[in-house]
């Protein structure tokens, strides 16, 4: 049998609820302030009544739940409880949060650690800046590997093999007026990411916003993880903070071991 035919025949034996219902839970991971049913069937493009049952289906398995009042439903801890396990590297029991709070008590400024799925850096866990002008990003924001600190210092980590299947053209997405465009222009910088152990981010995800992040290495010296601080670029001066970065992805690779 060929692969277009495994896929053909996986398609065909789908259940529908099922696929409903994931749709349900990742519309709701989009809308954090929540949803009310007649939104979410108009978003789906399903019946009120269908998704009422599901969404009573996936409440009693906590998947969901809903506000106060009644009016919109969110993501329960069921959710969180699957997601959680499945991110690659990231301990469940979140024995990583008090290394990341110390960070973050340091700095005073936003501290995340992310993941790398295909060409994108997806933020796994943050804790978020009390000062004024917060980076918009959150836990589940994707960014462009080549346009953050994290993306760039997983990049890093990988072969110039891998990057280039990952970036097949010359050309890359531009996000910012300051985003690398040229992938010459990036595997010149990942070298450099290399020998430096750390990788900066000048504006090049979103104006305004600078910061700075190290690898993790976990298990078999792997490194799955990328360990960040970011703030804006009036008040955020990521050179002096290296060092320490350091020091704390080193902590949290012996957490790992």
């Amino acid at each position: 049998m060929t692969n277009e035919e495994r896929s053909s025949e996986a398609n065909g034996r789908r259940v529908a609820s099922v696929s409903h219902a994931m749709r349900i839970l990742n519309l709701l991971a989009s809308n954090q302030s929540g949803m009310g049913v007649s939104e979410i069937a108009r978003t789906v493009g399903l019946g009120k009544s269908t998704v009422h049952t599901l969404l009573a289906t996936l409440r009693a398995e906590e998947y969901v739940e809903k506000s106060s009042d009644g009016s919109k439903y969110h993501l329960g801890l069921g959710a969180f409880h699957i997601g959680a396990a499945a991110v690659p590297g990231v301990p469940a029991d979140g024995r990583l949060m008090p290394l990341l709070w110390t960070l973050a008590e340091e700095t005073g400024e936003a501290v995340s650690l992310a993941i790398a799925h295909h060409a994108d850096a997806v933020i796994v866990q943050r804790i978020e800046s009390q000062r004024l002008l917060r980076a918009e990003i959150r836990v589940g924001t994707r960014m462009p590997l080549h346009s953050s600190a994290s993306g760039k210092s997983l990049l890093s980590q990988m072969s110039d093999e891998t990057i280039r299947s990952l970036y097949p053209a010359e050309d890359l997405p531009q996000l910012s007026p300051d985003t690398i465009t040229n992938r010459s222009t990036l595997l010149a910088e990942l070298d450099e990411v290399r020998e430096a152990g750390h990788a900066f981010n000048r504006g090049e995800y979103a104006g305004g916003v600078i910061g700075v992040a190290t690898w993790v290495r976990g298990r078999g010296n792997r490194a799955p993880l990328a360990l960040s601080v970011a703030g804006p670029s009036h008040r955020f001066d990521p050179e002096p903070l290296v060092g320490r970065l350091k020091e704390i992805a080193k902590a949290m690779g012996e957490t790992l071991a």
